[in-house]
């Protein structure tokens, strides 16, 4: 549709698609890929992207209180927390369950 107009909009329209069509073979197509991973790790840094534990769904308070108050003892807790548990409180507390029973099997 575009390819019979000929006007200064589509004209720079044109220079730009080629422009960025001569980088990204250029780059054999790690332009991309190299672009978001610096965008990502920008962003992390900066503090814009935030990971956190979904607190409705896993111990979150309860590992900050064991860390805080430390208490003492051996644990025992589901196995529905134990890999979230492990990610958290280790090495200073070791889960009873340890919850990925699917990598390692029932044994």
């Amino acid at each position: 549709m575009l390819h019979n107009v000929n006007n200064r909009p589509v004209n720079i329209f044109r220079v730009r698609s080629k422009n960025l069509e001569i980088t990204d073979a250029s780059a054999r197509g790690h332009l991309w890929p190299i672009t978001s991973i610096v965008a990502v790790c920008v962003l992390a840094v900066t503090g814009r992207i935030v990971f956190k534990f979904d607190e409705s769904k896993m111990p979150v308070a309860a590992v900050e209180f064991l860390k805080k108050e430390r208490l003492s003892g051996n644990m025992f807790n589901e196995d529905e927390f134990g890999d979230y548990l492990i990610y958290a409180a280790w090495p200073e507390y070791k889960v009873f369950f340890d919850g990925r029973s699917d990598i390692y099997g029932e044994t």
